[in-house]
């Protein structure tokens, strides 16, 4: 193709038209578009590197803000697709009249047996000086804010479960995984609502990756797919209950879970190059235990 195709367009544009509109101002048929707080923040969070003083999660406290917008504009649609998908999924309805939240603390975690899914929570928790998120109190009364709210409890059991590690690019797979499971198991309309705060999470650290850090796009890509291969073909993972099986091995716990596929991905050493060294949780399932944290 010679150059002069490239510079006339006309190759490309293949005879389309020119938009025109009366408005002073930038408009489009994409709301997304037309908000320049979301263009700031794809634009910012795509195009810059990462830092060691500044968490990848920081990037949480830009888009929440801008997603409880949105939930609140959306309340009554996310509501009504809810209900509608609950009239034809019998599992999420029973799901939703049970209504359960745990109210597990740290202490009661401290007995499980040596490596069971219990006792890896606890080491995990201990070793990060964390509060797990099984705090008391009343939940939201709305099918939202429960299904939020019991996501925030498994979200750390998920990365164990789903064999995902606890660096940056562990949280890329589980959240893969959790945005997969959500368009296998429910309708494409309610996972796409749910689904919207992902796209502005997940997408930038793709293109950011790319630009950037060239050495860690095969490890990225291979946690991508496993996070999309788990949720695809196992149980729906935002249903699942872990409370009864925090006695058992990784492995027995899975199968009665109904996780699929699974495989232990360990991607630290690349996972340290890509944040830049950036702090990142650390992990007992790897040797980084509590004498290193005491330490």
């Amino acid at each position: 193709m010679a150059d002069k195709d490239y510079d006339s367009k006309e190759y490309f544009t293949r005879g389309m038209k020119t938009f025109t509109t009366d408005s002073p101002f930038q408009i489009s048929s994409s709301p997304w578009l037309d908000d320049v707080r979301y263009r700031e923040y794809v634009a910012k969070h795509s195009l810059r590197r990462n830092h060691k003083d500044v968490p990848i999660t920081y990037e949480l406290t830009e888009m929440g803000p801008l997603m409880m917008e949105i939930r609140q504009k959306n309340m009554a649609k996310v509501e009504e697709l809810f209900a509608k998908e609950r009239k034809a999924n019998k599992a999420l309805d029973a799901w939703f009249e049970e209504r359960f939240l745990s109210n597990l603390t740290v202490d009661n975690l401290k007995d499980y047996p040596k490596d069971s899914v219990g006792n890896i929570f606890y080491r995990y928790l201990i070793a990060n000086d964390y509060v797990p998120e099984f705090a008391p109190g009343p939940c939201g009364p709305t099918q939202f804010e429960f299904f939020q709210k019991r996501l925030s409890q498994c979200h750390d059991l998920e990365h164990i479960l789903g064999g995902f590690g606890f660096e940056y690019i562990g949280e890329q797979g589980v959240t893969w995984m959790r945005h997969a499971a959500y368009f296998r198991h429910l309708s494409p309309k309610l996972a796409g609502e749910l689904n919207t705060n992902y796209a502005f999470l997940l997408s930038p650290l793709i293109l950011r990756t790319m630009l950037h850090y060239p050495e860690a796009m095969e490890t990225v890509w291979d946690v991508i797919n496993q996070g999309v291969l788990v949720g695809r073909s196992s149980a729906p993972v935002f249903m699942m209950k872990y409370e009864p099986i925090l006695h058992l091995p990784v492995d027995e716990a899975r199968r009665q879970l109904g996780y699929q596929n699974v495989v232990d991905q360990r991607v630290k050493p690349m996972a340290d190059i890509w944040a830049e060294n950036c702090k990142t949780a650390i992990d007992p399932r790897i040797g980084e235990d509590l004498k290193e944290a005491a330490e």
